[in-house]
């Protein structure tokens, strides 16, 4: 992602235009990372700000978020110091990854002071940082000594900027080297501020990058771009790439791509369950090997039954005594191969022969084992890779009902909130018209065999791990079929692919596996229809 100086100078520009004088009236953590801002001006708006190491930045959103039960230290520091503060500005240092939000505030005896939230969006380095107008530290959200870093960011100390290698402001231009002898694609990483490699590779001389920086304010194209398969962005597009979508503004942008690229870090408020369900599916996997090798070398083992009745019917010739082994003629066999038997000296041939006649049952019996194993265990994988697409895809919410329902399976160990809860439900109105979307097993269940009627219209991604989808409606109209389809297949394992099978039917024709887990049914009667995913119409509907 090139969230570098350049573009963050964009997205602080505009801000500025669209959040500055406006009030803070609400502040939530959705992560250990991640805060969002509900700010008044002309209307409500909602700021996010993330420090996650891999996907650091700050923008606007129209993204619907839950919030935890209750917030983290830094949130409530924040509520006791800027809640209701008004935003004066803000402001990068240096064309750098580092912005100073201007706060004004009334302390406890109604005198007005001011703050600095700084923000430093640096990967794993990333912090937010609350000082007074002394820049002086109150709280941070990571508050210790860094030895990388040698400061420390801890409250009632000074703050200083991380001891970076010094560079030039690209937009101080007195500063610029008078010459550029050893100019090559790391000359810019190396000397200014801001500078990313995606960046870097476009211009062949410094002269030409101080031009390109002179008109900075004319390049204004919040892009979205593929590039080697993968959903990126910037501010304009330099490399004439497919562009995938039109934003209006920089924050539509960011709001669509980390969205898009399933960044936003709802996995984060409870990795232990994400980890927990990835290990799973690895051990079942290896385990499915293990028993397909069984199974394989089983059915091999196949000559007992034969062997027995080879003894019988030479029983005449060991009527005295009984040797170590023999070779017998394959009678059944067209080529009349000789079998070499092992046998039990101390037993009769009779006895030998029910032996083996023994051994050919516990032979069937042990495949009949593994294959109900295999069964058993692809169900089981199955049902884990459910779990995997619902976590991804999880509010806060739909996590503690994952969590519950691992619980309840004995899964892992925990306590249950025995006392009753109201299900959250995804649903999206559109032309006056609900439309269920389940996000985790418990969801499913309950929209399919409970709340929908016979004649409503059920969806699912064909033959892959995905939510179940309905629309509450006898009598739909072709575009809300497609829509609900669309749903289906973005909230499926195959989200990002191109296009997307999805089979629908009549919740009459779709029946709950008897025994199964929650969520699991059958299904007949089934269209299917060949979807194409708009994700930015995705991404609007959804927060409508």
């Amino acid at each position: 992602m090139a969230f570098d100086g350049f573009f963050i100078k964009k997205i602080v520009d505009e801000l500025n235009e669209k959040l500055k004088t406006g009030r803070i009236n609400k502040i939530n953590n959705i992560s250990n990372t991640e805060l969002i801002f509900s700010i008044r001006k002309f209307s409500n708006k909602k700021l996010l700000i993330s420090i996650h190491s891999q996907n650091s930045r700050i923008h606007l959103t129209n993204n619907n978020y839950e919030n935890p039960k209750s917030p983290s230290n830094f949130c409530t520091v924040l509520r006791k110091y800027i809640n209701n503060s008004f935003i004066v500005s803000f402001e990068q240092k240096n064309n750098d990854r580092i912005i100073f939000i201007k706060l004004k505030n009334s302390d406890e005896l109604g005198y007005k002071k001011n703050y600095y939230l700084i923000l430093e969006l640096m990967g794993k380095h990333s912090n937010i940082i609350l000082t007074d107008e002394d820049y002086t530290i109150i709280e941070a959200i990571k508050n210790s000594y860094s030895i990388e870093y040698s400061r420390p960011t801890m409250a009632g100390i000074k703050y200083k900027f991380p001891p970076t290698v010094k560079k030039i402001n690209p937009f101080n231009f007195e500063e610029y080297p008078t010459s550029e002898k050893e100019f090559n694609n790391k000359f810019l990483l190396n000397n200014f501020y801001g500078v990313s490699k995606l960046l870097s590779k476009q211009f062949s001389s410094l002269t030409e990058f101080k031009d390109f920086c002179a008109k900075f304010n004319n390049y204004n194209q919040p892009l979205a771009f593929k590039d080697n398969g993968k959903l990126d962005f910037y501010y304009y597009n330099f490399n004439n790439f497919s562009e995938e979508n039109k934003f209006t503004s920089y924050s539509e942008l960011l709001d669509f791509v980390y969205l898009e690229n399933n960044l936003i870090s709802n996995k984060d408020n409870n990795k232990k369950i994400y980890l927990f369900v990835k290990n799973k599916i690895t051990k079942l996997k290896n385990k499915i090997n293990i028993l397909e090798d069984e199974l394989e070398k089983a059915k091999k083992d196949n000559l007992n039954e034969l062997k027995g009745q080879l003894l019988l019917a030479n029983n005449y010739l060991y009527k005295k005594f009984t040797p170590k082994e023999v070779v017998l003629q394959n009678f059944y066999d067209e080529n009349l191969e000789n079998i070499k038997i092992s046998l039990d000296e101390n037993l009769s041939i009779e006895k030998n022969a029910e032996n083996y006649f023994n051994k050919n049952k516990k032979n069937k019996r042990s495949i009949e084992n593994i294959e109900k194993q295999i069964l058993v265990t692809k169900e089981e994988i199955n049902y884990f890779e459910n779990l995997e697409i619902q976590i991804e895809n999880a509010e806060i919410s739909d996590l503690e009902e994952i969590n519950e329902e691992l619980v309840k399976h004995k899964y892992i160990k925990n306590k249950i909130n025995k006392k009753q809860k109201n299900i959250k439900y995804t649903v999206i109105n559109y032309e006056d018209t609900p439309i269920y979307i389940g996000k985790n097993n418990i969801q499913n269940d309950n929209i399919t065999n409970k709340l929908a009627k016979r004649n409503y219209l059920w969806f699912h991604a064909k033959d892959i791990p995905g939510s179940h989808v309905v629309i509450f409606s006898n009598n739909p109209k072709e575009e809300l079929i497609n829509l609900a389809a669309m749903l289906a297949a973005y909230y499926s394992k195959f989200k990002n692919e191109d296009f997307v099978n999805v089979d629908y039917t009549l919740i009459k024709y779709v029946k709950k596996i008897s025994g199964a887990k929650a969520g699991m049914v059958t299904y007949t009667n089934q269209k299917t229809l060949k979807i194409k995913i708009d994700k930015l119409l995705i991404s609007k509907i959804i927060n409508m």
